[in-house]
C-alpha cells in the first residue's frame, strides 16, 4: 500500500509520466517497497521462518548418546 501511496503522491506532484515543470522523479526504492509488501502479505516470510525453525526442531536420534 505504501508503495501505491508514494507512486500516485509523485504523479501528482511532477506528473502521469513523472516529468514536468517541478522537475522530475526517479522512484527507484518503489518497486522494492512494493516487492517487500507482496511478500509480506503473501505470506512467504512466515512460510521461510517455519520451514527452517521445523528443520531446526527435529530431533535426529543419531545424536544422543545412550
Amino acid at each position: 500500500m505504501a508503495g501505491i501511496i508514494s507512486i500516485l503522491s509523485s504523479a501528482l506532484q511532477y506528473g502521469i509520466f513523472l516529468n514536468g515543470p517541478a522537475g522530475f522523479a526517479l522512484p527507484v526504492g518503489i518497486p522494492l517497497i512494493l516487492v517487500i509488501g507482496w511478500m509480506m502479505f503473501s505470506g512467504f516470510y512466515h512460510r521461510i521462518l517455519t520451514e527452517n525453525v521445523g528443520i531446526i526442531e527435529e530431533d535426529d536420534e543419531s545424536d544422543r548418546i545412550s
